[in-house]
């Protein structure tokens, strides 16, 4: 919406990299604050979080100054995306709990309904 917004409609690219910017930190900070993981993980799944939208930015500002290798920044933000998709559900520490339903226990949000310890893997 940004990139459509900003960029294509009042043609400002200042405008679109700074929204762009801003939304990158933002789902960086909520990730953060929501999964509990490693110095690592941490690193590469903001380079995951990053990565695609900034591929994507690059793409839609070649596209508008009439550049061809835009499609290859395209496939690379699609690329990220997916992997970011992957990673995540890598990350997240899906483990069934006693009553047999897969929990992602390494959310915080999910640990906070456990209030009485009741989920417990096998």
């Amino acid at each position: 919406f940004c990139l459509g917004y900003m960029l294509f409609q009042h043609g400002t690219s200042w405008g679109a990299v700074s929204g762009m910017a801003i939304f990158i930190v933002t789902a960086e900070m909520l990730i953060m604050l929501e999964i509990s993981w490693s110095t690592l993980e941490q690193l590469i799944g903001m380079l995951l979080i990053a990565t695609a939208p900034t591929a994507c930015l690059v793409a839609s500002i070649l596209w508008t100054v009439h550049v061809e290798s835009w499609h290859l920044f395209l496939f690379v933000s699609y690329s990220c995306h997916g992997m970011w998709m992957l990673y995540l559900l890598h990350v997240s520490g899906s483990e069934k709990t006693i009553s047999g339903m897969p929990l992602p226990l390494r959310f915080r949000s999910v640990m906070y309904m456990d209030v009485y310890g009741w989920m417990q893997t096998e």
